[in-house]
């Protein structure tokens, strides 16, 4: 499959976090490569400004803190593109401060992401408890000096000239309101392009990838004749026993006048959203008593195919696109329902030379995918708690372990921590 150039660059660098759920202190996920050797080809971004990962995965025992990592990006995410609509003026700020400590529970929680657009680096952030917005910032370098273009404190901005888009609309932002935001929304065409950047950022939970939640993405692509055979080859290649696959699309006014009055609500929460409704049929080989192929069997996707088969089918559209279009996947749950293999594939997909921009930050369970053909070390994090409940974060590149060394042997024999210590339950009985 040949993966068209990107027209533009739009990647993360660094996303930092504290005092938000299990995360007291200030930790950093960097996607800057380390020095060590290995996989530069293949798994490395070269840019102007920058060599970034393509990947990073994150590993740890349950309720160590890998998915409250990830809702900590995906809530800045949703608030920096929600914050200054109406709907909610008056609504709390949704953060979740560490609880565990008397002197953290009461402060505001830390949000920061570096990023590219095109040859620019910014540095964006805020602080905020439920009530208000505590702090904001926005810092942006071209070539190595960092310039500052807002610095808010509560209710007070500065603005430097490099942003005079927002001068005059100091006083439109509300307490519980980001400045960026408010600036995004009056057209202001640096803080459009910020707010953008987060709008591409693509949250995807692997235990959670119904038809109407995931699907969007892949049908659109499927009607697309640009992209419809590209996208089907991809899930023809899953060994799924599917030999083809066709989206059926339905006129949801005819769907709706059909409908009693019980089933017209739950239809309408379903599939209001959705611009184009309809049924996805996949194809099967069918057989004579004698194994001889007499046909082809239609099966409806949502209802007869498996847990995986669906999961792939909807979550391959916004993986085709991260690739295609440079966006970044923030995917929890990376190998539920999937066999090693097939997880395996979709992170060679984005550690290829045909994969220009696109980026994944995932979690995982499945230590197989440690294998230092597939990642680097600098591209496996660890998250687990520390004896007082506060989540830490490293890299397995900070162990001065071999290049050549088996990475999930050491890890499962706990050489670089990260792991459930877990008694044995056999004995309860």
């Amino acid at each position: 499959m040949r993966i068209l150039r990107i027209k533009s660059q739009k990647m993360i660098i660094k996303f930092s976090i504290s005092n938000y759920k299990s995360f007291k202190d200030k930790k950093t996920l960097s996607f800057i490569p380390s020095s060590i050797t290995g996989l530069e080809e293949e798994n490395i971004i070269r840019t102007k400004k920058l060599d970034l990962l393509k990947s990073v995965g994150l590993y740890g025992p349950n309720a160590g803190g890998k998915s409250n990592l990830l809702d900590g990006l995906i809530f800045m995410r949703w608030y920096i593109i929600n914050s200054s609509k109406n709907t909610q003026a008056n609504e709390a700020i949704d953060v979740d401060p560490f609880r565990l400590n008397s002197s953290s529970e009461n402060e505001p929680s830390f949000f920061e992401v570096e990023f590219l657009i095109k040859n620019t680096r910014y540095r964006y952030g805020f602080e905020a408890n439920k009530e208000e917005i505590v702090t904001e910032w926005l810092f942006e370098s071209l070539k190595t000096k960092e310039y500052p273009c807002f610095l808010r404190n509560k209710q007070e901005i500065k603005i430097w000239e490099r942003f005079k888009e927002g001068k005059k609309l100091e006083d439109k932002t509300r307490a519980n309101a980001l400045f960026i935001s408010v600036v995004s929304q009056f057209n202001g065409k640096k803080a459009s392009l910020i707010v953008d950047w987060f709008f591409q950022l693509t949250p995807v939970h692997g235990l959670n990838t119904s038809l109407s939640n995931y699907s969007s993405k892949t049908i659109e692509l499927l009607l697309d004749k640009d992209h419809r055979n590209k996208l089907k080859e991809l899930i023809l290649k899953a060994d799924f026993a599917i030999e083809d696959i066709e989206f059926i699309e339905m006129d949801k006014e005819q769907i709706r006048s059909s409908l009693s009055k019980d089933k017209l609500a739950a239809f309408n929460e379903r599939y209001d959203m959705m611009t184009t409704i309809g049924r996805v049929n996949t194809s099967h080989s069918k057989y004579d008593a004698h194994l001889n192929k007499i046909g082809i069997e239609i099966f409806n996707l949502e209802q007869e195919e498996s847990e995986g088969t669906k999961k792939f089918f909807n979550i391959m559209g916004f993986l085709y696109d991260a690739i295609t279009e440079g966006k970044i996947i923030v995917m929890d749950e990376l190998n539920a329902r999937f066999h090693t293999f097939l997880s395996m594939s979709i992170l060679q997909m984005f550690n290829s030379k045909k994969n220009i921009n696109g980026q994944i930050v995932f979690v995982s369970h499945d230590t197989n995918l440690m294998r230092n053909t597939l990642l680097r070390r600098d591209q496996i994090y660890f998250v687990e708690k520390d004896s007082y409940g506060s989540s830490n974060l490293y890299s397995l590149v900070e162990y001065k372990s071999r290049k050549e060394a088996p990475i999930e042997k050491n890890y499962l024999e706990g050489k670089f921590g990260g792991i459930p210590m877990i008694d044995a339950l056999v004995d309860n009985f």
